[in-house]
């Protein structure tokens, strides 16, 4: 690099401070004169080269502007920062701040501050982008549509990219190395598209990467010094008109083109020249591009919907609903369903025949010729049911037999017409519900990974619950998707997202064809039955002769079932709001006639879903004859699964936050009550029950006559809290404010939700009255109803030592009311003790042994005592001893869970006793929560509204059960601030280092002094080692210092040069003739140049003079005034940012290897020479530092 030469004696005394600035300007202006080229050559090479890019994306200028612009502003900036100075840990932090606003303004204005300065809704709105761009890279095929999230992630890889470029370019000056990242943008499309880049992109990429060559050779001959040529001075034939230039440019045109003439094995080239995709029949079949099924399907919906894609004609049955199927997709990663490898060998080619139907299923002929339109890229044959013969169709397709797909082995399906033949099953039901053994072969067709969601598994049992056969189950599903609990939203969220399948079941219940079969599919699989999920086309618009036009909106996914009878048949679970995907016929909706002859359903002898109208979860019913919910939780409750949960260590979870103005009033929170006892453990009887009604149609409260007391509670649920038992203070009158299908079973006074309901999020009033009932009517006698039977009845086996106790205990009490509670305060009493880690027994080893234990043993313990007394009892389990909160609400944790006992008394009906005795509860925590102002309840089992009513407490969104209001946008807010601190702390930390870094290497340097004096008698023969490392740390120290002053400094230049030139550096301003500082720096620098020329040349063991004893106090007082003059941008600069830090890291030249010897000589004093013998002699002239450029 060319440097402006400085004097080599001292200026005159009339030179100014401005002179030196003129000079230290000019000196800059030239260094950014040679970077320029370079910068401009990067930014070239990286544009050229993002053009690679272009064959993945539909359209230029909506991906690749961003990209420029986001390419000029992170070279450009790193280009002024260069040029200001900095350091290139500041330059790289410049740029990605210049690329962070780029994006900014770009993706995110709504959100930014002044539409491009970032804040924490710009980034969560860039991750979101992000995150979107990510799902449409795996769902989308190439060549994608305009999507902002592709938009963000490209412009971030581009321009990272054209930073790394930079940096290898300029800074370091390899620009040769540069272009390795540049591979990068060429591997992407090289490894998803089957054509590879193209020759277009291949060719502009290629000019970038000369360029960085061309680049390279210029770097390397301007080190050499000014280039002289027959062209004049300064001139290079490195340009297309030397030699050098045009053998690049051959060698180009001979990579573009040999590719292109060169014949493959079916005679089209190694490059496919067809501008459409290679048809099955036409010319340029030598490509074969496969997309993933499903994001084919995706892109079809999404993009132009309305492209036609073929036409069907059926003669013979053209109004008739007909799938046409193209390839079946069994492997399921637990986010979406995948397609394994087609198998099939020459054997399998269709001309030599395809399987007949399975033996004995019922099926109707029908005959379909299809045209397909030029540029369809699929390799999948369309067939309508299960073809039994393809006509007209030429090139080698073949069957793979495990899915029966249909596929070209070296072409796609463009401009093809063929004629098919398929049966269509049409089956009875003795077929659909016959029994058999599952084929060994369909494994991969039920399995699941281990990491799904167990709430998965247990909707599918309630759903089927009741359901013999596997159709009835199979139907049973569907049904529930069909029933309008789900919404058809082609807005619904991919089902490759993670956990996008539980959101779709569990939150928003909104998707298309993909989630609607995806989730089905699960489902049925979850029940041990083979189903796999196919995708291909409904039968499109009606034409006016007859024929079906087939769009791209037209692209459909069904789940496939396999059942004994039937082989593999189709269901449909998703209700397109335009009527195009009715159910099929043997598998109609509820209460709908079978649309086929002969075909009936086996749901007319045993339903497999409830009645039309009543057959969803969460869908608002009426009671009436027949009706029956659907419950969440049908298998109920037990004392045995509450007493697991009491086990736990951890109990702090929130579970509710309760706010009344009467908190005394009621102790418990009551969700249902366990009749049926087996002598060990209380369950709850199976729901629903015969007399369920609605939560619409009311409650009845307490027992009419029975003295109660009002309270009023307002109940909020821990959105994480998916509670079906609804839990409520004593006797409810009303409850408001729930969304969703609730039900009352009378028998137990439990409120239970549907399937597709609970009550997460929820914030309920609960009116309700706490019996206090007087003493007349706890003595009142009377019979017992029959219904309570089972809540006096005690198993056969049970220990009689239960019922002698009950009459010991009760012996001097007449009424019931009077012997329960005597069995309460006995169980109470001293005899028994709180326990709650008590290991668990029998209700023997409890009332007869150990007699420790918790609120599931006491009140188990009483109930059965109380029946042996034939008083009905049972256990009820609930919320008890809320903590109380600092805003006066309630708070039950699952530490709160409490199980106590009913009795009902003539007089009263049921009214409870609590037998457990005061303990401590463990495991509570110290954790607090509160509802925030925007939770809302999640599964109602209905689509939530699109927008929020102001004042409706019911909320709106799409639901998510994890949400947790204001706490949760709190943690939020925590959450990016503290991203903001760790980004913060990081970029200060990426500018300072190198500041640090030449601290602690000046610091290390100047300590070579005080340790070398520190040397003991016996190691005084070592003194001229010592000394010589003095002098090469200290002139190292000074030559640094000169670099980050910006001074300019020859490799070529002697000890004696360069402290005339600093002399001069030094002399340059008025002040320097009477300025003391200046002359004795000027002294201190002649001692330093001195002793530096006897260590190079002297030989070893010449005494160095005064110069190396004083060679500390030198280097400090030559330091100190080179700042003291230097301008004050260059000494910041020289502070903050040093440039010699980078040369230290990037140059391995002469400097370093010398700074390392001397390194090495001077970190341990070597063992003193025996007398006599003269050590050993050195080289006289060892390496010299380089200077700084």
């Amino acid at each position: 690099m060319t440097r402006p030469a400085m004097p080599a004696a001292r200026q005159p005394g009339g030179a100014s401070a401005g002179r030196r600035l003129t000079t230290l300007l000019s000196a800059g202006h030239s260094s950014a004169r040679e970077q320029w080229v370079p910068t401009a050559v990067g930014a070239f090479a990286s544009v050229m080269c993002a053009l690679a890019l272009t064959p993945l994306f539909r359209g230029l200028w909506w991906w690749f502007g961003p990209v420029l612009l986001a390419v000029l502003v992170v070279v450009g900036l790193a280009a002024l920062g260069r040029r200001a100075g900095l350091g290139p840990s500041a330059t790289i932090v410049l740029s990605l701040a210049g690329l962070l606003l780029t994006l900014t303004g770009l993706c995110t204005r709504a959100e930014a501050w002044l539409g491009f300065i970032p804040n924490g809704a710009s980034l969560a709105r860039l991750t979101e982008l992000m995150s979107d761009g990510r799902s449409d890279m795996s769902r989308l095929a190439a060549p994608v549509p305009s999507r902002t999230g592709l938009v963000v992630l490209t412009v971030l890889g581009v321009a990272l990219v054209a930073l790394v470029v930079d940096l290898l370019a300029v800074t370091a000056r390899r620009p040769t190395l540069a272009g390795l990242p540049l591979l990068g943008l060429f591997a992407v499309p090289a490894a998803v598209l089957p054509g590879g880049v193209g020759v277009v992109p291949f060719a502009l990429g290629v000019l970038g990467f000369l360029a960085l060559l061309m680049l390279d050779g210029r770097t390397v001959i301007g080190r050499w010094g000014r280039l002289v040529t027959t062209h004049g001075q300064g001139r290079s034939q490195l340009l297309l008109g030397g030699l050098a230039g045009r053998v690049a440019f051959g060698a180009v045109l001979l990579a573009v083109l040999v590719p292109v003439v060169t014949p493959s094995l079916n005679g089209n080239g190694l490059v496919n020249r067809d501008k459409g995709a290679a048809g099955g029949n036409g010319p340029g079949s030598s490509q074969t591009k496969v997309s993933p099924p499903m994001a084919t399907l995706t892109q079809r919906l999404h993009d132009n919907p309305d492209r036609p894609v073929m036409t069907v004609l059926r003669p013979n049955d053209p109004d008739a609903s007909l799938h046409l199927r193209q390839v079946a997709l069994d492997d399921f990663d637990g986010s979406a369903f995948n397609m394994r490898q087609l198998e099939a060998t020459t054997d399998d080619r269709i001309e030599h025949g395809l399987p007949r139907p399975p033996a004995g299923l019922t099926t109707s002929e029908t005959v379909a010729t299809i045209s397909i339109r030029p540029g369809y890229p699929d390799v999948y044959l369309p067939v309508p049911g299960l073809p039994t013969s393809v006509k007209d169709l030429t090139g080698d397709w073949r069957l793979d037999r495990d899915t029966n797909t249909i596929f070209a082995a070296h072409a796609n399906a463009s401009g093809i017409t063929y004629t098919v033949t398929a049966a269509v099953p049409t089956p009875t039901p003795e077929e659909l519900t016959a029994a058999g053994p599952r084929p060994q072969d369909l494994g991969i067709d039920v399995t699941l990974p281990k990491s799904l969601d167990p709430r998965v598994a247990e909707l599918a049992r309630q759903i089927a619950q009741g359901r013999s056969t596997s159709y009835d189950k199979v139907r049973a599903i569907q049904d529930y998707f069909r029933g309008g609990t789900f919404t058809y939203d082609l807005n619904g969220a991919p089902t490759n997202k993670p956990a996008a399948l539980v959101e779709f079941l569990f939150g928003s219940k909104r998707g298309y064809c993909e989630q609607f079969a995806s989730a089905m599919t699960v489902l049925v699989r979850s029940l041990g039955i083979p189903a796999r999920v196919a995708v291909g086309f409904v039968d499109g618009v009606r034409q006016a002769d007859g024929s079906r036009l087939i769009r791209n909106g037209d692209a459909h996914a069904w789940p496939e079932v396999w059942l004994p009878g039937t082989g593999w048949i189709a269901f449909e679970p998703t209700p397109r709001s335009d009527g195009a995907t009715p159910p099929p016929n043997y598998a109609p909706d509820p209460g709908q006639a079978p649309a086929g002859q002969g075909t009936s359903t086996p749901g007319q002898t045993q339903p497999a879903t409830p009645a039309a109208g009543g057959d969803q979860p969460g869908a608002t019913r009426s009671a009436g004859p027949g009706d029956e919910p659907q419950p969440a939780n049908p298998e109920g409750r037990s004392t045995a699964d509450l007493a697991d949960t009491l086990r736990q260590t951890d109990l702090s979870a929130p579970r509710l936050s309760v706010r009344t103005a009467n908190p005394a009033a009621f102790q418990f929170l009551r969700e249902t009550a366990l009749d049926t006892f087996d002598g060990q453990s209380f369950t709850s009887v199976r729901l629903p029950g015969a007399d369920d009604t609605e939560l619409a149609a009311g409650l009845p409260g307490p027992v009419a006559g029975v003295a109660t007391t009002a309270v009023t509670a307002t109940v909020a649920v821990h959105p994480g809290f998916r509670e079906t038992e609804l839990p409520v203070p004593g006797a409810p009158t009303s409850v408001t404010g729930l969304q969703g299908d609730w039900w009352l079973n009378k028998a137990t006074s439990t409120l239970y939700a549907a399937v597709g309901t609970s009550a997460a999020g929820a914030t309920y009033t609960v009116q309700a009255q706490i019996p206090a009932p007087t003493a007349a009517q706890r003595a009142a006698v009377g019979t017992v109803p029959a219904e309570l039977a089972v809540d006096r009845e005690l198993p056969a086996t049970i220990d009689p030592r239960v019922a002698s106790l009950a009459r010991q205990v009760t012996a001097n009490y007449r009424g019931s009311y009077d012997k329960a509670n005597a069995l309460e305060r006995y169980l109470r009493g001293p005899a028994f003790t709180y326990d709650q880690d008590a290991v668990a027994g029998t209700l023997t080893d409890f009332l007869f042994g150990t007699k420790r234990g918790f609120c599931v043993d006491y009140a188990t313990a009483m109930a059965a005592l109380a029946r042996s007394l034939d008083i009905p009892a049972r256990v009820v389990t609930g919320f008890a001893f809320g903590v109380p909160q600092a805003d006066g609400t309630l708070l039950y944790k699952d530490g709160n869970r409490h199980a106590w006992t009913e009795v009902w008394l003539p007089g009263t009906g049921w009214i409870g006793f609590n037998p457990t005795p005061v303990g401590d509860l463990r495991g509570l925590g110290d954790s607090t929560w509160a509802p925030g102002p925007d939770q809302h309840q999640s599964e109602t089992g209905q689509q939530p509204a699109a927008t929020a009513t102001p004042g409706v407490d019911t909320g709106a969104g799409t639901g998510k059960a994890d949400q947790q209001g204001g706490t949760g946008h709190a943690a939020h807010i925590a959450l990016w601030v503290g991203i903001w601190l760790v980004v913060a702390l990081a970029a200060l930390g990426l500018l300072f280092a190198p500041a640090i870094a030449r601290r602690v290497i000046r610091r290390r340097r100047l300590r070579v002094g005080p340790r070398a004096e520190a040397v003991t008698a016996g190691t005084a023969g070592d003194a001229p080692a010592r000394a010589s490392a003095r002098v090469r740390a200290g002139w190292a120290e000074l030559l640094d210092v000169s670099t980050d002053l910006g001074i300019p400094l020859r490799p070529s230049d002697s000890p004696r040069m360069v402290v005339a030139r600093l002399s001069s550096y030094l002399s340059a301003g008025p002040e320097a003739e009477d300025d003391e500082r200046v002359i004795a720096a000027r002294a201190a620098l002649n001692r330093i140049g001195w002793a530096e020329e006897r260590v190079r040349y002297a030989p070893p063991g010449t005494p160095l003079g005064e110069g190396a004893d004083t060679i500390g106090a030198d280097v400090t007082t030559a330091i100190d005034t080179l700042l003291a003059v230097a301008p004050r941008s260059r000494r910041l600069v020289a502070q903050v940012a040093p440039p010699s830090v980078l040369r230290r890291l990037t140059r391995s030249g002469a400097y370093a290897a010398d700074e390392r010897a001397w390194q090495r000589r001077s970190a341990d004093p070597a063992s003193p020479p025996a007398a006599g013998p003269a050590p050993e002699r050195e080289s006289a002239e060892p390496p010299e530092p380089a200077g700084r450029s």
